[in-house]
């Protein structure tokens, strides 16, 4: 239940099982397993996991304030946003 529920946000926000497994430092085929329900996810995973999301939406939101041509820019970088 709960990896189909990641499952489903990775694929509305187009992120790859891949992407998601380099940044949570597990491995990709965990990864896969987890979603698909053939493995349970650990705490320590979970935890992992809800922290990417929650960075991801606190740099969406510094994002929205940037002008469009400096998106790709932070995000290469992965540094912090400067005001």
């Amino acid at each position: 239940m709960v990896g189909e529920n990641i499952k489903r946000y990775l694929e509305n926000k187009g992120v790859t099982q891949v992407f998601l497994a380099e940044k949570a430092k597990i491995s990709t085929g965990a990864i896969n397993q987890m979603l698909n329900g053939k493995r349970k996810i650990i705490v320590e995973e979970y935890l992992a996991l809800k922290c990417l999301k929650l960075i991801a939406a606190y740099r969406t939101r510094k994002l929205d304030k940037l002008p469009k041509n400096r998106w790709a820019e932070i995000l290469v970088r992965g540094g912090t946003i400067k005001s």
